[in-house]
C-alpha cells in the first residue's frame, strides 16, 4: 500500500451542473451561497457527450480568489459554453439536451473540513425520453451520463473520453 499524498478523491459521480438564481453577487461560492439563500435547485445530470463543454466550464470560475489559481473570471459559466437554458416552472432554468434533471429542495448540510454536504429533498424528475423503455422504465442500455472518475471523464459504460485539465502536468 501507499499513501495518496491528497485529501480529495473523485472515484466516480455523474456530472451535475446547478444553474442558480443571482441573488448573491459577487458572492465567492455562488452556487452554494444561493442553493442556502434560494432553498431549492435543479442538478442537471449530463450526457457523455457534453464532456468538452463541461471540461471548458471546469477551467472558469466565478470566484477572483481563484483568478490566481490560473482559472478564467467567468460569472456566466453557462453562456459561455453556448449551453442554452430552459425555463421550468420551479424558478430555476434547466439546461437543455441533458440526460435527465432534478428539482430538488435544501434541507439543510453537513460541513466538514470546509466541505459542504448537501441534503436535498427531490420534488420532480424529468428524464430525456429517448432513455425510456415501452413499459415506461429506464432503459439501461440507452441512460447516458458522463461520469467524473479520477480526473477522466467517462461514459457510464466506462468508455474514456478525455481526461480533466488538472491531469495533464502544467509547464
Amino acid at each position: 500500500m501507499k499513501k495518496l499524498e491528497t485529501k480529495t478523491i473523485y472515484w466516480g459521480f455523474p456530472v451535475c451542473l446547478l444553474p442558480i438564481l443571482d441573488l448573491i453577487p459577487n458572492s465567492t461560492s455562488k452556487a452554494y451561497e444561493n442553493i442556502k439563500l434560494n432553498k431549492k435547485l435543479i442538478l442537471n445530470v449530463v450526457p457523455s457527450q457534453m464532456w468538452n463543454k463541461i471540461e471548458k466550464i471546469a477551467n472558469f470560475s466565478a470566484s477572483k480568489t481563484n483568478v490566481i489559481k490560473g482559472k478564467e473570471l467567468v460569472i456566466d459559466k453557462i453562456a459561455k459554453t453556448n449551453l442554452k437554458l430552459v425555463k421550468s416552472d420551479f424558478k430555476i432554468d434547466y439546461i437543455e439536451n441533458t440526460t435527465l434533471y432534478i428539482e430538488a429542495f435544501y434541507e439543510g448540510e453537513l460541513l466538514k473540513n470546509g466541505i459542504a454536504n448537501i441534503c436535498l429533498s427531490v420534488k420532480n424528475i424529468y428524464i430525456n425520453e429517448s432513455m425510456i423503455n415501452e413499459e415506461g422504465f429506464v432503459d439501461e442500455d440507452k441512460f447516458d451520463v458522463l461520469i467524473y472518475q479520477f480526473r477522466k471523464y467517462k461514459k457510464i459504460n466506462n468508455t474514456e473520453l478525455g481526461k480533466s485539465f488538472r491531469y495533464i502536468p502544467c509547464k
